[in-house]
C-alpha cells in the first residue's frame, strides 16, 4: 500500500464525513508518506512541461452553463478585459488508470500502484463503484487563478486536490480552493502541504482557485474519478479547469 498507514485506518471516519457534509466533501491531511510527498513536490517544482492554460468567459449559452471556457493563448488572455478572464494556470498533460491496465506512461508523476491505491481509497471513502481515475499536475504562478466552474461533466463522480507545496501561507499568498453548492456561501480550504480535499461533483456546483499572490508557485495534483469510461474521459492531453 502506497498511502500513509494512518489514513487507511481512518477510512470509516472519512467516509462518514463525506457522506454527512452538506457539500459532500472531506479534507484528509498527510495523505502520502511524508518522504513521498516531498519527492513529488520537488518533481513538480523542477518540471519544465507546464503549459500555460488560459481561458476567457464563454459566450455560448451552452458552454457557459457547462463552464467550459474559451481556450486562448496567453497573449490573447492578457489583452482581454479583466472581467472576461476565466482561468490562467500551468498544466501538464493528463494520465489515467483503470483496473486491469498494464502500462502507464513514464512521464506520470505517480506510479501505477499509487493510482490503483488512490482509486481504491476514493472508492472506499465515497462508496461509489468508480471505474477510472485521472490525474493532472497543476502549477499556479503569481497571478494565476481558476474562476468558479462546475466539474459535473463527462461521467465524473469525484474531484480531488492534493496540494504539494511545503510551507505555503495561503493567508498571504492566496491559492485557496473554494467550493460551494447552489447559491450558498463558498467554503474556503487552505492548500496545506500533502493534504487532499475530495468532493462530489454532483453536489458542489462551483469550484475555484483564488488568485496566487506569491512569487513562488503553488503545485498540486488534481484527480477526477469516474463511474464510467467514456471516450471523453479516456482522452489524454493538456486541459483547462474542467476538461475531462
Amino acid at each position: 500500500m502506497t498511502l500513509a498507514t494512518e489514513q487507511l485506518s481512518q477510512l470509516p471516519q472519512y467516509a462518514r464525513e463525506l457522506r454527512d457534509s452538506p457539500l459532500r466533501h472531506v479534507t484528509i491531511p498527510e495523505l502520502l508518506p511524508h518522504s513521498r510527498a516531498l519527492q513529488l513536490s520537488a518533481e513538480l517544482s523542477d518540471r519544465a512541461a507546464f503549459d500555460d492554460a488560459c481561458g476567457l468567459v464563454p459566450t455560448d449559452p451552452r458552454a457557459l452553463a457547462e463552464t467550459k471556457g474559451r481556450h486562448v493563448t496567453l497573449r490573447e488572455f492578457r489583452a482581454a478585459p479583466a472581467e472576461e478572464r476565466y482561468y490562467w494556470m500551468g498544466s501538464t498533460r493528463s494520465w489515467s488508470y483503470r483496473p486491469g491496465q498494464r502500462r502507464l506512461d513514464g512521464s506520470c508523476p505517480l506510479t501505477m500502484a499509487e493510482l490503483a491505491d488512490l482509486l481504491d481509497f476514493f472508492r472506499a471513502v465515497s462508496g461509489s463503484p468508480l471505474t477510472m481515475i485521472r490525474v493532472m499536475g497543476r502549477q499556479y504562478a503569481e497571478g494565476n487563478f481558476i474562476g468558479p466552474h462546475s466539474e459535473d461533466r463527462l461521467g465524473r463522480v469525484l474531484s480531488g486536490h492534493l496540494f504539494l507545496t511545503p510551507g505555503w501561507s495561503a493567508a498571504e499568498s492566496g491559492g485557496h480552493l473554494e467550493i460551494q453548492a447552489g447559491t450558498g456561501r463558498p467554503l474556503r480550504i487552505h492548500p496545506d502541504f500533502n493534504t487532499l480535499t475530495v468532493f462530489d461533483v454532483r453536489t458542489v456546483t462551483r469550484k475555484s482557485i483564488t488568485r496566487v499572490r506569491a512569487p513562488t508557485p503553488l503545485h498540486e495534483l488534481q484527480f477526477w474519478c469516474y463511474a464510467q469510461s467514456t471516450s471523453w474521459a479516456t482522452a489524454e492531453g493538456t486541459a483547462g479547469p474542467c476538461s475531462g
